[in-house]
């Protein structure tokens, strides 16, 4: 697992309440702070005005965020670097929501 001094790193130049959300998620394992995590990811990400933080997690990623392809590899390859995990293409295929999204990510944390 990543120290917080390099995910602070990794996450130069993002919002600090990225990495306070991380943070929060590694102290207490909450999926809130996960979902908060990931919103700040995307908001930060996609060139829009709309803040997905006041999203619920059905949102759906594709439909409801308007997030393309490049976006979700954008995403897909920060995850993978912060959480040191490998999310699968045939796996990312599915996930639909930021709850999935959430969950498949605590799955490969576990």
């Amino acid at each position: 697992m990543l120290t917080l001094e390099e995910i602070h790193t990794k996450l130069e130049g993002y919002p600090e309440d990225l990495f306070e959300q991380y943070e929060q998620f590694l102290r207490n394992n909450d999926p809130i702070r996960l979902n908060l995590f990931i919103a700040g990811l995307l908001d930060f990400l996609r060139d829009t005005t709309e803040n997905s933080k006041t999203f619920t997690g059905n949102t759906s990623l594709r439909d409801n965020l308007a997030v393309d392809s490049i976006t979700i590899a954008e995403v897909v390859f920060q995850l993978e670097d912060i959480f040191e995990i490998k999310i699968e293409n045939q796996d990312l295929v599915e996930i639909r929501t930021i709850d999935e999204l959430n969950s498949y990510i605590i799955g490969k944390l576990a």
